[in-house]
């Protein structure tokens, strides 16, 4: 018995042929034609709506627009947190010393000044 249990190899054997060791290339060639492929490029997307999204970084599309400023976006999330950048919204706060920050790598960076003192 292995660590992933009795039923690994034959789990394995029916995602690869039968060879339990060896992922042959057709096989993997037939799992990437399933789904939904770019017109573009070599991507092939699980989802439709996947598919959607990516096909922007082709035809330029654009649709999240910032209602105070020209700029627009691919994905909701950056328009998100473009517009935080707007109102000055900073809700990521250092517990050891309570700056604030707009984006949590931000704070991560910060953070390191804490363990690391001596790196100012």
């Amino acid at each position: 018995r292995t660590a992933f249990g009795s039923n690994f190899f034959p789990l394995l054997s029916a995602l690869a042929g039968t060879d339990p060791f060896s992922f042959s290339t057709a096989n993997v060639a037939a799992r990437r034609t399933r789904g939904h492929p770019c017109s573009s490029c070599s991507y092939v997307a699980r989802y439709a709506s996947v598919l959607k999204v990516h096909e922007r970084c082709h035809n330029g599309e654009r649709p999240y627009q910032c209602p105070l400023c020209p700029q627009s976006f691919v994905h909701r999330g950056d328009l998100n947190r473009h517009t935080m950048w707007h109102s000055g919204e900073r809700p990521f706060y250092c517990p050891e010393c309570g700056q604030r920050f707009s984006r949590t790598h931000h704070l991560r960076v910060h953070r390191r000044k804490h363990l690391h003192p001596e790196t100012d």
